[in-house]
């Protein structure tokens, strides 16, 4: 018999014991566990079978009224059972319960299994995405197709203003990659609508960003420079990507992330300045 419930400290042992290798670099759920069993605007919850928890899923709140799926995982003796499915009702119905009208999730293209899920759950992909991922290290190589060492581009990334965030905001929201993006942008891999706010909050920390061809959101992880926004005309997206990577040279990160909609100009400039590509999806349902 299984049974849905909140997690507790205990069940994280037992998690452990089958979501170490959950995809080739690992997985993160053990690292989390701890965050978001006391997280007040979320909700963990585990399946318990014969006094072991064999699945886990959590729900956030990221707004007044959008809802956000992550961390789903069965052990391998237990799929087929639908608990993914009824993991996923539970959290819907704690969301709806606290005024949630909408309900998202992230999944990278190559899964197949867990799209075929949700189709049946009455989700639908509404934006497609790219994670672009690369290595920094010194005499960093000029960008494809050019040789030898790498020239920095004619541009460079500043700390922008509190009050360049309208006008960012206003120029992204009907650009093509506002478009692409459905409104949306990634906060620690949770997807929600940007607000002129985001913008405006992420200026004094200097991670709210501007040169002459647009606007970026990044911030340093210990050795990585994460860039989870971007604004900035089609024929300026090489340009922009390009001084996103200076800044990262210039501030000796040695990781570089990208999360953006997936558009052809950003996808060729990020190809060009050398990043591997990883496709994913965004999926949504209505709650009302």
């Amino acid at each position: 018999m299984y049974t849905i419930r909140p997690a507790v400290a205990d069940d994280k042992a037992d998690l452990a014991s089958f979501t170490q290798n959950t995809f080739d670099w690992g997985d993160y759920i053990t690292e989390r566990f701890d965050s978001w069993l006391t997280d007040p605007g979320g909700h963990l919850i585990v399946v318990e079978h014969d006094g072991r928890a064999v699945g886990v899923a959590r729900a956030g709140l990221l707004s007044q009224s959008e809802l956000w799926l992550q961390g789903s995982r069965i052990h391998p003796d237990h799929r087929g059972n639908r608990l993914s499915e009824d993991m996923s009702a539970e959290l819907q119905r704690w969301g709806v319960e606290r005024g949630a009208s909408v309900v998202r999730l992230y999944i990278e293209d190559w899964n197949l299994a867990p799209q075929h899920l949700v189709t049946t759950g009455g989700f639908r992909r509404v934006s497609r995405w790219l994670l672009g991922q690369r290595d920094i290290i010194n005499r960093d190589p000029q960008p494809t197709g050019n040789g030898g060492l790498r020239v920095p581009g004619d541009e460079r990334l500043r700390p922008a203003p509190k009050a360049e965030a309208e006008p960012a905001f206003m120029a992204w929201a009907t650009s093509e990659i506002g478009r692409a993006a459905r409104g949306l942008f990634v906060n620690n891999w949770s997807w929600r609508q940007l607000t002129v706010a985001d913008l405006e909050a992420a200026a004094p920390e200097g991670a709210f960003l501007e040169s002459a061809s647009g606007w970026a959101l990044a911030s340093r992880s210990e050795q990585r420079l994460a860039v989870t926004w971007l604004m900035g005309n089609a024929e300026d997206a090489y340009r922009l990507v390009r001084a996103v990577l200076d800044r990262a040279i210039e501030t000796a990160a040695t990781e570089l992330d990208f999360l953006v909609p997936t558009t052809e100009p950003l996808q060729t400039a990020l190809t060009r300045i050398g990043c591997d590509l990883e496709p994913g999806s965004i999926w949504e349902k209505s709650l009302r």
